[in-house]
């Protein structure tokens, strides 16, 4: 018998031998406490050249092979026990070898993190964007799988012309009510030629990331979209590190860049700052964060972790929609109190300052309802943009 030939694949290793017309298929390899476990597809190739499923099934690569030599061996004969033995060895060696090591040395075609839709994605990069229920977050991010499909740029947003691959992982909605969101957006901007592919999902992502690593392959994929992240982290114990873990190590292994749909606990009007729900872990192993708020048809981007970059000023975006279309425009935060409160406090001192020139720290402690320490301070850090005479402030830029 000769030296097994293992080839690695999309979701595992595929072995054949050259004097042998059989063809193990080793996927949706699982290494825990327990051991490594994968599943074996063992295929002979008959003398018409059609493959013959031969076994299909779980089997641990650490226990004996005995049985299974046995069982293959009344199917088709050939030296089982030598070949399992080489597909177990050679596979755990190559599993545990992992990645080759690599010289930090920067090269010519070496780049900072440059982004796939500016200033939300970055190339190969999580994006989490979160916030309450009905914020339209994925009416959001939907419009932004449109303008990366068509490869036009949109309301605070630039992409490269050349329209990209993008995926719809839906955990929530169904393939009709997202395609009647499409209409309503390309009714509202009708640019948005290209459209995402949608794929329906009911497994937690970490389950599927074998199977959507090859759909991913084969559709060429760039950009993934994924509604939402308690449904595709498992929906069941978000509290834990390991269930964060999971997800994050899952989606890094689909090696696209992504946007995640998140939510909050529960409303928490009396925080400046909401948090992701589940695990303090989702948000930090999310390269960058984005929190949502909505005020009627005005709904506030507030950037909370760049892990790649500056921090982004907060955005606001108005979404009009009817049962014909649905408009996406530029909308000024300052307009609406609840969302104003969320902009940097030395913008909202600004803003403050112009509609009503001339005010004391106190006064402008109560129009935008900070401390007057903090106030204060921050005057006194931008005296290029904020200037004082007896005691009242204007602001010169």
């Amino acid at each position: 018998m000769s030296q097994a030939i293992c080839v690695r694949s999309l979701d595992g290793f595929v072995f054949t031998w050259p004097d042998i017309p059989v063809t193990v298929q080793v996927t949706r390899i699982r290494e825990s406490s327990r051991g490594t476990t994968a599943e074996l597809e063992i295929l002979q190739v008959n003398t018409a050249g059609k493959s013959v499923t031969l076994t299909h099934q779980t089997f641990s690569l650490l226990t004996s092979r005995v049985r299974l030599a046995k069982e293959l061996d009344g199917r088709f004969p050939a030296p089982w026990p030598a070949m399992l033995e080489q597909v177990c060895v050679l596979t755990l060696r190559d599993l545990r070898k992992g990645e080759p090591i690599e010289s930090l040395q920067p090269g010519d075609l070496d780049q900072s993190a440059w982004f796939v839709l500016n200033p939300i994605l970055y190339e190969k990069n999580s994006t989490v964007l979160y916030g309450p229920g009905d914020s339209l977050k994925s009416m959001l991010a939907l419009y932004w799988g449109l303008l990366l499909a068509s490869g036009v740029s949109g309301v605070h947003v630039a992409c490269a012309p050349t329209p990209w691959r993008v995926l719809f992982l839906d955990w929530e909605m169904s393939v009709k009510d997202v395609r009647g969101r499409v209409k309503l957006l390309q009714a509202g901007d009708p640019r948005l030629t290209g459209v995402p592919d949608y794929r329906r999902c009911f497994q937690p992502l970490a389950d599927e990331a074998e199977t959507l690593k090859k759909l991913i392959t084969e559709g060429e994929y760039d950009v993934l979209i994924l509604d939402s992240l308690a449904m595709a982290a498992g929906g069941q114990e978000l509290e834990r590190a390991d269930s964060a873990i999971r997800f994050n190590s899952a989606l890094r292994g689909l090696n696209c860049t992504s946007l995640v749909i998140g939510h909050t606990p529960k409303p928490q009007d009396d925080q400046k700052q909401r948090s992701l729900y589940g695990s303090v872990f989702f948000s930090n192993l999310g390269r960058v964060t984005w929190e949502v708020r909505r005020e009627g048809n005005t709904v506030g981007l507030y950037q909370r972790k760049n892990n790649l970059g500056p921090k982004h000023d907060p955005l606001g975006f108005s979404i009009d929609t009817n049962d014909e279309r649905c408009i996406v425009s530029v909308a000024d935060l300052f307009d609406e109190p609840e969302l104003a409160a969320g902009m940097p406090m030395q913008e909202q001192i600004a803003n403050a300052l112009r509609i009503e020139p001339g005010q004391t720290v106190k006064e402008l402690s109560i129009r935008i309802m900070a401390k007057e320490a903090s106030i204060r301070a921050m005057l006194n850090r931008c005296k290029t943009r904020f200037h004082v005479i007896n005691n009242k402030w204007e602001c010169i830029g």
